[in-house]
């Protein structure tokens, strides 16, 4: 397991700039906020030629990247065709930058859906064919790229795809290798969910993760740094978490992803001593030196 930080942490920079922050805080490893950056055009090689540069020379790598943020199952072909034409254009960019792990959001709900029918067995199960029919589709560019799609669980507002079960349920049904679940303590945490139980569950498919702190089941989505606070105030108790990662026998990244930290609103010089921070603190953490 190793340690990693977000890119939209420093957000109001360049990513050139937020990588070299990161390095510069001795981050080894990075998960892409956004491919933003990389548009279509014929400069977008010589991006993704700087990009792969750059790391080199910092040292840093980029392991995953946080994929298109459409949550909605929208009714309109336009929007659903758009949105796959997105996903494929991400994972042939994901491969050219290296990166194997593109975090995916599921599709939820329209936004006009009638509450009473939100929470209905016939809708859930109309949202679980609708995920697995979009994704089946982009199962040949991610064999023919050798991306991994991880899957995330959302908060429980969402009323859908918020535990261990609904997400095996989607991957299990796609019979692909290049799918896995992208676990958020802060979306777990804000549901309600027992986290150390979420890990053991999804076992081997968890192959991804977005850290951050949060208070249980109140329904926010704080997204801080792991605070190590009195969890029984419902902050998350870290120690559990750590030893179900490792009982799982989870290799990936402890990856930080945290917009509650304040990326824009607070002082790049206080950023930067924060983010210092806590790739010391975790490092010892992960390590088993506390």
């Amino acid at each position: 397991m190793f340690l990693s930080m977000w890119t939209g942490y420093f957000a109001d920079l360049t990513l050139v700039d937020a990588l070299k922050k990161l390095a510069g805080a001795g981050f080894k490893y990075a998960e892409l906020a956004s491919l933003a950056y990389f548009q279509k055009g014929p400069k977008n090689n010589e991006k993704i030629y700087k990009i792969k540069n750059l790391c080199d020379k910092l040292g840093i790598k980029l392991h995953q990247v946080h994929g298109h943020f459409g949550t909605y199952i929208e009714k309109s072909t336009c929007a659903w065709e758009k949105r796959f034409a997105v996903c494929k254009e991400e994972i042939k960019i994901s491969s050219n930058l290296g990166i194997g792990i593109i975090v995916s959001h599921p599709l939820c709900l329209e936004r006009d859906i009638n509450p009473k029918q939100r929470n209905s067995v016939d809708y859930y199960q109309y949202l679980m064919k609708e995920n697995i029919s979009f994704y089946k589709k982009l199962i040949p560019l991610l064999e023919k790229y050798n991306v991994k799609i991880a899957i995330e669980n959302m908060l429980s507002s969402f009323n859908c795809f918020y535990s261990a079960e609904e997400l095996l349920e989607i991957i299990d049904s796609l019979k692909s290798e290049h799918f896995g679940i992208c676990m958020d303590t802060s979306h777990l945490q804000g549901s309600g969910q027992n986290l150390s139980r979420f890990i053991l569950k999804a076992g081997k498919q968890l192959i991804a993760t977005h850290i951050s702190d949060n208070l249980a089941g109140k329904n926010l989505d704080l997204h801080l740094m792991p605070a190590f606070a009195n969890n029984n105030d419902g902050w998350v108790d870290w120690f559990p978490v750590r030893e179900a990662l490792e009982k799982s026998g989870y290799n990936g990244s402890f990856n930080l992803e945290i917009p509650g930290e304040g990326m824009i609103c607070t002082p790049l010089v206080i950023r930067e001593r924060k983010v210092k921070y806590a790739y010391e603190y975790l490092t010892e953490f992960l390590e088993h030196k506390f």
